[in-house]
């Protein structure tokens, strides 16, 4: 059985060249997305999936969507953790999306 949407936590001291995670931006919400910094979407979409999978092994990807939220552009993951939970996870792509 799969439980309520709640909050995604990471620790507040991830960081690194593709994505910052800090309690300002844990993903949680679209103002408080990760932004993803890389500058090649392949390689931003692939640290997406690579945070998640870091901080919720063996989750399982419920969908993957694109929106546009005053005027950013956001990928959100809606995933299931291996203890039942529902979670959607916000990454700010805006740097990146489009580009070449």
């Amino acid at each position: 059985m799969v439980g309520p949407k709640t909050a995604i936590t990471m620790p507040s001291t991830e960081t690194g060249s593709v994505a910052a995670v800090t309690p300002d931006h844990d993903g949680s919400s679209y103002e408080k997305a990760i932004i993803m910094s890389e500058k090649h979407e392949s390689e931003g979409v692939k640290a997406e999936y690579t945070l998640v999978k870091r901080y919720y092994p063996g989750y399982k990807l419920k969908q993957q969507s694109m929106n546009f939220h005053k005027e950013r552009k956001y990928d959100i993951l809606d995933i299931i953790t291996s203890d039942g939970l529902e979670k959607s996870i916000y990454f700010d792509i805006s740097n990146f999306y489009g580009k070449l």
